[in-house]
């Protein structure tokens, strides 16, 4: 994932033992200079730490291969500092399922040093506007509790190293909502593998109930996945109210892999597709007796 410009641009200074920030973006509460450093405060020259975040989204996955750059954080006092950042708020989700860093890094006068972020849960949450707070302290000087946003698209859930083994042999599941009236639209269907699914093994996703009564319709519908494996879809049980998505690899697939299926042309015009929503979506493999659902609507 490539992050883009950095455009958002906040410095803390020194105001008569108090901390004022550049920028609408940052807020900052607290300095503590203990250790009997007197500042100049007049000129902007005097700016101790400075934070240049990202004002665009960024994507951490269970399966990168790096901790995501959020920003930059810059040393702006004549002295060494160790700088850390820390997540300090997800709204809708544990504070620990981020690993902010760094953690505790020595950055010398003048130098900066990259804001990251990484996955330390396997919890999907989607986009979140997350608060961190970044801190500096020298041999004289200590800055506290100066925090800033960044709009993060959390999908920990994904990609190996990040899922523990379940039951169902499946995590992550996912089925994504469709436009009501709309006659032609791509849904998403996701899950991640927690243990391997061999070659001649399958997982099949039933979608319940949603070609019954004038509510969707899939029988026009083609199917692709982002890898070479073979992927189907038929009309199945329930007197033919149901549709089934067939995922067949061509070979053993490792447990931490996420699998992406794109079912394309989905007709969401019937009088009843919104009336009749939500509708469930079970993942079922055809070596494990356990399975997963998820819901996905039609507004």
């Amino acid at each position: 994932m490539t992050m883009n410009a950095i455009s958002k641009l906040a410095f803390v200074f020194l105001v008569v033992g108090a901390v004022i920030l550049w920028g609408p973006v940052f807020g900052f509460s607290t300095f503590a200079a203990d250790r009997g450093m007197n500042v100049e405060t007049a000129a902007s020259q005097n700016a101790l730490l400075g934070i240049n975040a990202t004002d665009q989204t960024v994507q951490v996955a269970g399966n990168d291969d790096n901790p995501q750059k959020i920003g930059t954080v810059s040393n702006n006092l004549n002295q060494v500092a160790t700088v850390s950042i820390e997540v300090v708020h997800i709204p809708n989700g544990s504070d620990g399922i981020l690993q902010a860093h760094p953690a505790a890094t020595n950055v010398d006068p003048g130098a900066s040093t990259d804001a990251t972020v990484e996955c330390a849960e396997g919890t999907t949450l989607g986009v979140e506007d997350v608060r961190f707070r970044a801190e500096a302290e020298g041999s004289s000087v200590q800055i506290t509790n100066a925090t800033f946003t960044v709009t993060i698209d959390i999908q920990c859930g994904k990609g190996s190293g990040q899922i523990s083994p379940t039951s169902s042999g499946l995590s992550g599941v996912f089925a994504s909502n469709l436009t009501n009236g709309n006659s032609s639209q791509p849904q998403t269907i996701e899950f991640d593998l927690t243990t391997d699914l061999p070659s001649n093994e399958t997982v099949t996703i039933t979608l319940r109930d949603v070609q019954k009564n004038n509510r969707l319709d899939y029988t026009g519908t083609t199917i692709e996945t982002t890898s070479s494996d073979s992927v189907s879809g038929r009309t199945a049980g329930n007197n033919g109210h149901d549709y089934e998505i067939v995922f067949d690899p061509n070979e053993t697939i490792a447990g931490g892999e996420t699998v992406t299926i794109t079912i394309n042309q989905v007709d969401a015009s019937g009088s009843q597709a919104a009336n009749s929503a939500p509708y469930d979506a079970v993942f079922q493999r055809s070596d494990k007796s356990d399975s997963e659902s998820d819901t996905f609507d039609v507004n």
